[in-house]
């Protein structure tokens, strides 16, 4: 990992189409801003770790689709 210092206003680049800007701080929070691409995912880690949760139950149950699928197309 790497830890960097920085000030509001200032920035990181990754890559050359990502932009991470200090937006400010106040109290024990943190604002920051992110410039990226629409193709690129950027989620809270909490909200991506239920995002994973959902892929990993979906994955988990996904042999049963046909059958759920192949019942509803004979009604």
């Amino acid at each position: 990992m790497l830890i960097l210092t920085r000030q509001p206003g200032q920035r990181l680049i990754i890559s050359d189409d990502i932009k991470v800007a200090i937006l400010g701080i106040y109290q024990n929070q943190i604002k920051i801003g992110i410039d990226a691409p629409k193709q690129i995912s950027i989620h809270r880690e909490e909200v991506y770790q239920k995002i994973l949760a959902q892929k990993t139950k979906f994955m988990e149950h996904r042999d049963y689709l046909p059958i759920v699928y192949s019942h509803y197309e004979k009604a």
